[in-house]
């Protein structure tokens, strides 16, 4: 199931326990993509965790690291 952790910031989990994020960047207008574990996503959702510098920069702003 898709859903939105952002505007134009998409996920979907997978069975594998990864989450794919992903969304055009702002800046490039390419297509951005991540793949933490499902878990990571979860508990950033929580308001527990923290993802990588580059993926919550993508989903906060839009952005990716390119």
């Amino acid at each position: 199931m898709t859903y939105e952790l952002a505007k134009g910031v998409l996920a979907e989990d997978y069975p594998d326990g990864r989450t794919r994020v992903w969304g055009r960047c702002k800046r490039t207008g390419r297509v951005w993509e991540s793949w933490p574990s499902t878990e990571l996503v979860e508990a950033w959702l929580r308001g527990e965790g923290s993802l990588s510098p580059a993926e919550e920069s993508f989903i906060r702003k839009g952005e990716s690291p390119e």
